[in-house]
């Protein structure tokens, strides 16, 4: 599962903690990216990464979910946010489609360098 978030609130991180542990416990890979230019509560990301989540800041402004590489929730808001309540969300099941928002991503890393995020074989 791959998360892309603008912002995270912390009463988010706490109500979706043990969904989260419980999609871990099933071997299922679990990536936050986060945008870069927004200040993330420390007590939010640590509930997150408790879960055993993979926390990864990017420069975007992206409200999208990616589950198994194949279906993407394009959402109006962040999950992990404030949901207004002329929010939606539309689903697509594309493998194509999940493969271009997972790969639009650029990560930098700490030594200044960036690349593209990718992931593994082995997650999700």
């Amino acid at each position: 599962i791959t998360i892309f978030a603008v912002k995270v609130q912390l009463s988010k991180a706490k109500k979706y903690q043990s969904l989260l542990l419980k999609a871990a416990q099933n071997g299922v890979s679990v990536h936050f990216i986060l945008n870069t230019e927004k200040q993330i509560d420390e007590q939010a990301k640590a509930y997150l990464e408790g879960t055993g989540a993979n926390i990864i800041f990017a420069q975007h402004g992206k409200h999208f979910i990616v589950i198994d590489r194949a279906i993407v929730w394009n959402c109006s808001f962040d999950l992990f946010n404030n949901v207004p309540s002329e929010g939606f969300a539309t689903r697509d099941t594309n493998n194509r489609t999940a493969s271009e928002v997972i790969s639009s991503i650029t990560i930098s890393s700490d030594e200044g360098k960036s690349g593209l995020f990718k992931l593994s074989s082995k997650n999700t």
